[in-house]
């Protein structure tokens, strides 16, 4: 199978591939038989039905085309062919000139957007035909031409066709940032009605603007003509985030627009936003979780990595071996960025400079950050284990200290499982817990739940389908690491066993993308004197034949490495080589699920080891 991947990847169309002497396999043989078919659709040859133009008989375009060609592109005949055997049929809406072009196009999948004098019209059929793949064409020639003097034209048709690829593509180049500013400055946008605005700005693709700055540009646009627009505020101002404004600035912008105070419409989403930053525990209800008011302007996760250990010794001149920043790598970007400092001065004292071993976890992309050590900036010295937990809201990029956990921990792992947070095992000096307790935000408080079934250290856990899974680790007192993975039902508290790994880990890491759970990483130790192995081959769980298998391709060795699942890529963080030990690293290595492949990603700015990672969807306007 590996030697038919390269050949498929070197385009080796001939290649015969033989597997277990009696398997054959003949890559490129769709391409081959599509040239066919291509040939025979330009020689008319084996054509089984006649396409003809609305125009009357004289004027009428014929042309011969296969069904099954028809069928398998066009949702219209996908639909209407099966159930009819006539031979010829009238396309209503194909212009005359297009017809052909339009046929040729099912067979080479080219259209050459040139040759017509105007795209809409493409769109206009390929939309009512259903032609996906063909509005997808006119969709990236959108995004391609379309000029600040079309935008409202464009826009305009895209809501007519009342096809959503094309209405987002228009979306798309409004939300430029260039555009946009340009777009609001100019007469045309303050043409538009209320409806039309209020659908510009509810868009996610706005996510490179705050929310008071859209505040703003809606309120140019009533104040353009005050006395009637004021009647249709409340439309326009329902697509402001006002849950996703800073507190502490929420009355100055509201104030911008006292002339709406009366406004019913207009004060309730106010009123909301108020009820929501006063009551953090209370945002994970349904009723704020669902609303589209409290939702981030994104629609991509970024990679979000957070304090650890350096041990060089530029960290150690600056009184900076811990850290306290929390720094991201965009989707669309190929450089970190600052994003925020955990208010560790605040909550543990201002002597205190970093965190290393936390744990984090998202739940509705709050980022918790629980238990771990800190210092006064020297590693190891007068360290400290804490029970405190800390929430990032990337709305407000605000940070709020929530209810401590019942026991101080390090070294442990934080999940958040159906709507909980749950905090497993951990150390305080060099003795592990056993105990598991759970957070419910909306009640405030931890309690304990069912306990892991022995004392178990440097272990993993992820969540899967509201179950919680954990992996490896070591036996309190034993130097070997074992392969046991055990699963927790919320429902009754039981703990089930599952299919061993394949290969024992410890201080390693565990992921869930959306089908599957991945290890990787971590360490074996064959005796009490020997130092530990890092192991670089990837197993992949798929929880419904509840198998094991070894992913192709390995990783670099790396211990004390941080791990996160962003956009269904994974991503290995930091750590330090066995071979160099303790000198921690700066590389990211990514995991293409899709293409089964490891690639490297950008360096992060410092080595960092015993760090977190996470995913969150972030505002590009929350970057430093």
């Amino acid at each position: 199978m590996r030697e038919l991947l390269q050949l498929l990847e070197q385009g080796q169309g001939d290649a015969i591939v033989q597997q277990h002497d009696q398997l054959f396999l003949v890559t490129r043989t769709s391409e081959e038989a599509l040239r066919s078919l291509r040939t025979l659709f330009e020689t008319g040859a084996l054509c089984d039905i006649l396409l003809h133009s609305a125009n009357s008989e004289s004027e009428r375009v014929c042309v011969p085309v296969h069904r099954v060609v028809l069928a398998a592109c066009v949702d219209f005949f996908a639909n209407k062919l099966p159930q009819s055997k006539a031979n010829a049929w009238k396309v209503n809406g194909v212009p005359d000139k297009l017809l052909r072009p339009f046929l040729a196009y099912l067979y080479t999948g080219e259209f050459d957007m040139s040759t017509v004098d105007g795209w809409k019209e493409v769109a206009l059929f390929a939309t009512y035909l259903g032609c996906t793949t063909l509005v997808g064409l006119c969709c990236r020639f959108v995004e391609r031409h379309v000029t600040l003097e079309d935008v409202v034209q464009v826009f305009r048709f895209a809501r007519k066709t009342g096809s959503l690829p094309l209405i987002q593509s228009v979306h798309a180049v409004v939300g430029r940032p260039d555009v946009f500013r340009s777009f609001a400055d100019s007469e045309d946008f303050l043409d538009l009605d209320a409806d039309e605005i209020a659908e510009i700005l509810q868009e996610d693709t706005l996510s490179s603007f705050s929310e008071e700055t859209l505040f703003d540009v809606a309120l140019r646009w009533i104040l353009w003509e005050r006395d009637n627009r004021a009647l249709v505020a409340g439309t326009v101002m329902s697509a402001v985030r006002f849950s996703c404004i800073h507190p502490g600035a929420l009355d100055r912008v509201v104030a911008k627009a006292h002339f709406l105070r009366r406004d019913s419409s207009f004060y309730r989403q106010v009123e909301f936003a108020r009820e929501y930053h006063n009551d953090p525990e209370g945002q994970h209800l349904n009723y704020h979780r669902n609303n589209r008011q409290t939702w981030v302007r994104g629609a991509r996760e970024s990679l979000v990595v957070l304090g650890g250990c350096c041990l060089t010794p530029e960290a150690l001149v600056e009184d900076s071996v811990l850290s306290s920043e929390v720094t991201t790598l965009r989707h669309n970007r190929d450089t970190w960025t600052g994003l925020t400092k955990m208010p560790l001065s605040r909550v543990h004292g201002s002597k205190v400079r970093g965190l290393q071993f936390a744990s984090v976890a998202v739940l509705d992309n709050f980022l918790y950050v629980a238990g771990g050590f800190h210092d006064t900036g020297d590693c190891g010295d007068h360290v400290d284990c804490t029970d405190v937990v800390m929430r990032f809201d990337p709305r407000i990029s605000a940070w709020h200290r929530v209810r401590s956990m019942l026991s101080p921990r390090r070294h442990f792992q934080l999940v958040a499982v159906n709507g909980y947070l749950y905090a497993l095992g951990g150390t305080v000096l060099r003795d592990p817990y056993q105990s598991v307790e759970r957070y419910a935000p909306s009640q405030r408080r931890w309690q304990h739940v069912s306990p892991l079934t022995e004392d178990l250290d440097a272990f993993a856990a992820v969540s899967l389908a509201g179950w919680l899974m954990v992996s490896g680790g070591r036996e309190f007192g034993m130097t070997a690491a074992v392969r046991r993975v055990q699963v927790l039902d919320p429902y009754t508290g039981g703990w089930d066993e599952r299919c061993p790994m394949w290969t024992p880990r410890a201080n390693h890491n565990m992921v869930a993308t959306s089908r599957h759970i991945y290890v990787l990483g971590g360490e074996v130790q064959f005796s009490d004197d020997a130092a530990p192995f890092a192991l670089t081959i990837v197993e992949r769980y798929d929880p419904f034949p509840n198998q094991w298998t070894v992913v192709p391709g390995d990783t670099l060795p790396r211990l004390e490495a941080a791990a996160a699942v962003v956009n269904d890529d994974i991503y290995l963080v930091g750590g330090y080589d066995p071979a160099e030990p303790f000198v921690p690293s700066d590389s990211v290595q990514v995991y293409s699920t899709r293409e089964q492949t490891w690639r490297p990603a950008p360096s992060m700015p410092r080595g960092l080891m015993g760090a977190c990672a996470c995913s969150l969807i972030i505002r590009d306007t929350d970057l430093l």
